[in-house]
């Protein structure tokens, strides 16, 4: 035997050694890639999901199904004085309905957007901000906006959580938008921001 076979430079088939080394890692290489752009849309989705702000969001949110139809009837008692009051009522305006709970870190986060725009759009013909909370108890509620410092917002106690399923909000926050004739023009899963309120004023009015 010649020695040939450890020879780094010796001809196998055609190539050298490293001549094969770099083709096997070129295959290598190719198989690895779609594996690795697997993963990392897989990392990108899961991160995703972290970074929009959402508790709790179901693999398919049926927001989407309402936006073009009219709003599922809201009928609730308010914060304030334990009165009804219901969607219907404040048609000839626009209407913002958002779902939320004290324990829900994006709805805590979004609270000073949604409050600011409710203190900014104050007007008769503004759209009506309906804080609707969902299944906590009176006192909870009350002593989670007072160290919040929360005065603008109507707030609607949802305390059976009907409203939140009939509306398809099987997450916290859950956002939407009404037209003056409570047709759902728009809706949000997840944590919205005092920009896109203004787009959405934007939207209602045009």
């Amino acid at each position: 035997m010649t020695g040939t076979f450890l020879d780094p430079e010796a001809p196998v088939a055609g190539l050298s050694i490293p001549q094969l080394r770099r083709h096997h890692l070129l295959w290598l290489a190719l198989l690895l890639l779609p594996l690795l752009g697997i993963a990392g849309a897989l990392y990108v989705q899961e991160r995703g999901g972290d970074h929009a702000g959402i508790a709790q969001i179901p693999a398919q949110s049926p927001a989407s199904t309402l936006v073009g139809g009219p709003a599922p009837a809201l009928e609730l008692p308010r914060l304030a004085d334990g009165a009804l009051l219901s969607s219907a009522s404040l048609r000839g305006r626009p209407v913002i309905v958002n779902f939320w709970a004290s324990w829900c870190e994006p709805c805590v986060r979004e609270l000073p957007a949604l409050e600011t725009f409710a203190a900014r759009h104050d007007g008769p013909a503004d759209p009506q901000v309906l804080a609707v909370n969902v299944g906590e108890d009176d006192a909870t509620v009350r002593s989670f906006l007072g160290e919040n410092d929360v005065g603008n917002l109507t707030v609607l106690l949802d305390r059976d959580l009907v409203a939140s399923d009939a509306w398809g909000a099987g997450g916290l926050p859950m956002t939407f938008l009404l037209n003056p004739t409570g047709k759902v023009l728009a809706a949000q899963a997840g944590e919205i921001t005092l920009a896109a309120l203004e787009y959405w004023l934007f939207l209602a009015k045009s």
